[in-house]
């Protein structure tokens, strides 16, 4: 099943990582654009020197990435705890990433948003990249809006649902 969004997005997965990638990329992933091949957008948890961060993957004529820079700038993605990430699209083909309503701060743009030029339908609940299902988290919840959604928004959703999540 489809979902098909315009190029305003905003997706919200509530996860819980049960442990970080042992793929050579590192990736965990949460949603992808596809169920297999072709794939032109994922959304994952990225393992860097140990620790889980939220990033994504967009192709339009080629792949680029990005994820947040670091654990000092950013949320660490921890195992066996709820976590709400975000990832918001314009038509611009700009996205930015939070973790639990905030902003993270991205590593190849050192900045909040990225040039993601990711595609406009995702499935609900698709895991699988290349064919290969590589979720290793509890998914509680996923939110599509057709539509991107501000940062007060965004801190707001995730305050009204955390009392779900051990938070």
């Amino acid at each position: 099943k489809y979902i098909m969004l315009n190029y305003n997005y905003t997706i919200n997965v509530w996860i819980k990582l049960q442990y970080y990638s042992e793929q050579s990329d590192g990736f965990s992933y949460i949603i992808s654009h596809n169920d297999g091949s072709p794939v032109s957008f994922h959304a994952h948890v990225k393992e860097v020197s140990g620790k889980g961060i939220i990033g994504a993957g967009a192709y339009y004529t080629g792949w680029t990435y990005d994820y947040a820079k670091d654990v000092d700038y950013n949320t660490v993605i921890g195992l066996n705890k709820w976590y709400m990430l975000t990832w918001v699209n314009t038509a611009q083909y700009t996205q930015s990433m939070y973790v639990n309503g905030v902003i993270q701060k991205l590593h190849n743009a050192d900045a909040n948003t990225w040039n993601s030029r990711s595609s406009n339908g995702s499935p609900v609940n698709s895991t699988a990249y290349a064919n290969n299902e590589t979720t290793n988290a509890w998914i509680g919840q996923i939110q599509y809006y057709n539509d991107t959604l501000t940062e007060d928004e965004i801190l707001q959703n995730y305050n009204a649902h955390k009392c779900r999540y051990d938070q």
